[in-house]
């Protein structure tokens, strides 16, 4: 249940980022999500790694998932800044319209 709290929590800080920039948010958070679980997934193998000699047991997996967490989302978030810092010098120029002239 936490994990999906998480997800919804990613994404709907970077749909708000995207919209702030006049982007389409889908992309975003989907590379929000992808980023946190890929390194989810390193901060368990280096978790494992560090605990090869240990036999594991279900509340060894349950401390692994707890410790990797913090790797997930300071790279969810580092892709965050990054986009944030990117968008903030770059207008976004929107070619929806065919004349800007009739509105006014």
């Amino acid at each position: 249940m936490l994990g999906l709290l998480l997800l919804y929590w990613i994404g709907k800080k970077y749909s708000t980022l995207a919209k702030k920039y006049g982007r389409k948010p889908v992309g975003p958070v989907i590379g929000g999500i992808v980023t946190y679980y890929i390194f989810i997934f390193m901060g368990q193998v280096i978790f494992d790694m560090v605990n090869a000699s240990k036999t594991p047991t279900s509340s060894m997996n349950l401390v692994g998932t707890l410790v990797s967490m913090p790797f997930g989302l300071l790279a969810s978030w580092g892709l965050y800044k990054i986009l944030e810092k990117k968008w903030s010098k770059i207008p976004f120029e929107n070619n929806d319209l065919l004349d800007e002239n009739l509105i006014q």
